[in-house]
């Protein structure tokens, strides 16, 4: 995964088969997640799991913000770093920023992250979206003007928007869900009615 922030990038990888968070570019508010002593960097340098070791949780999705980093991990938590003067980090330090990772509190099974212009959203897997930061512009979504201060739900639900056929690898799926390829199922499958192979 890549992604790209205001004057900043990030670069999922590995490194000696290890997950790595590669970053680049400026790091003013501590938004490459690792205390640079510069102000920025012009070569990718790993901030997440730099030691080459282990990690579990392994970092999944990055996005970049105005001035903050969110990534996503495989457990369904989310790390933060950089500016938090909107309380866009959800780690429960109001305006207090970060140089370092830290885990945003009160989220789970999260399934999609967005950093916006000092905000942040979050998809959780049943379909919720979580958001937290300014909302100078109305931009979260919650039915105000007013900036967030802590995680709220917004006035959305993605799971009413799939009312027709998905498809993966596919463009023109028949069915309600139609898949190409492999299926790689990691916990229970329950079905109602018949399944065809």
């Amino acid at each position: 995964d890549v992604a790209a922030g205001a004057n900043f990038s990030f670069f999922l990888g590995t490194k000696f088969a290890f997950p790595v968070v590669l970053t680049s570019g400026n790091n003013q508010h501590g938004q490459l997640g690792r205390t640079t002593g510069v102000n920025f960097d012009t070569n990718p340098v790993a901030s997440y799991a730099n030691d080459g070791s282990s990690v579990t949780p392994t970092p999944i999705a990055v996005s970049g913000g105005s001035n903050h980093t969110l990534l996503l991990l495989d457990d369904g938590t989310v790390q933060t770093t950089g500016s938090n003067s909107k309380d866009q980090l959800a780690n429960s330090s109001v305006n207090t920023s970060s140089d370092v990772f830290v885990s945003a509190t009160g989220l789970t099974n999260v399934v999609q992250v967005a950093a916006g212009n000092e905000n942040s959203m979050f998809l959780l897997a049943d379909g919720t979206v979580k958001c937290i930061g300014n909302n100078s512009s109305g931009q979260l979504g919650v039915g105000s003007t007013s900036d967030v201060s802590s995680l709220t739900d917004v006035l959305f639900d993605h799971r009413h928007f799939i009312g027709d056929n998905v498809g993966i690898g596919t463009t023109n799926p028949s069915e309600k869900l139609e898949v190409y390829g492999n299926v790689k199922i990691n916990n229970d499958l329950n079905v109602t009615g018949n399944v065809n192979i």
